[in-house]
């Protein structure tokens, strides 16, 4: 007889919403721009909603919608809600540049897992890094995607997002850095004593490392198990693996 177990996730909240003013209970205020803009298109919101903001000073808000106009809304803060800390392991994630779709995901991904920073870097088998007005252009969405995923995701932080042209397996860290590759001998993760500082995960892009770069790499292997994994599914089973065994995702 094959047994099996099945896992159920409740509904999650919209998140929340940002607001560059300091807000106070029960003093009314009007929330405008992108957010209010949202709100009143796809949202749909009514009056005596209750919706939550987010301030300047990192602190959020259940909110009552009093009032709403064409580009505007006024709302009240009611009650001051709990603010989700971040994850005491500072995990980083180094990502060997991919194609931009894949990339989109890996972005806002890493944003939900609780990566506290993406570094973006050139290998010699990844994709360019961007330059000029495409760079431009490219930061804008990425940091976009990023604050949309913290939101979403209730994170008050957006992670920090970093471009470098030097491969990341060729630098020094101030903590313990791992690079997961099917072809070096790895490391067991249980064996890895718990951490509680900043870690560096070294991913590679599509075609992997080279076995000329990987011998520079003074850190540990890991292993992301038997099957040969896309590069975007790798980045995130990294962080999942990560967050459980040290993090706060086996929280409960």
């Amino acid at each position: 007889m094959r047994l099996g177990f099945h896992i159920f996730f409740g509904k999650r909240s919209m998140g929340y919403f940002l607001t560059i003013l300091d807000l106070q209970l029960n003093e009314e205020f009007w929330l405008e721009g992108e957010e209010a803009k949202h709100l009143l298109g796809s949202r749909r919101i009514r009056l005596g909603e209750r919706i939550e903001i987010q301030d300047q000073n990192i602190r959020r808000f259940s909110c009552e919608v009093l009032e709403t106009e064409r580009h505007r809304l006024r709302l009240s803060p009611k009650e001051q809600t709990v603010v989700p800390k971040e994850p005491s392991l500072k995990l980083w994630l180094h990502q060997g540049m991919i194609k931009e779709k894949a990339l989109d995901w890996v972005l806002q991904k890493s944003v939900e897992l609780g990566a506290a920073g993406v570094n973006l870097f050139v290998s010699d088998y990844s994709q360019p890094l961007p330059k000029g007005k495409d760079l431009d252009k490219k930061l804008q969405r990425w940091h976009r995607i990023m604050v949309e995923a913290a939101k979403q995701s209730g994170r008050a932080l957006v992670p920090e997002l970093k471009l470098s042209e030097e491969n990341a397996l060729h630098q020094i860290y101030g903590g313990p850095s791992f690079v997961f590759d099917p072809y070096l001998p790895p490391v067991p993760l249980k064996s890895l004593a718990p951490m509680d500082l900043e870690s560096h995960l070294i991913l590679g892009p599509e075609g992997g490392f080279s076995r000329e770069e990987l011998k520079s790499f003074q850190g540990k292997a890991l292993s992301l198990g038997p099957r040969v994994l896309r590069a975007e599914t790798a980045a995130l089973a990294a962080l999942a693996l990560f967050g459980g065994f040290f993090g706060d995702l086996a929280d409960p």
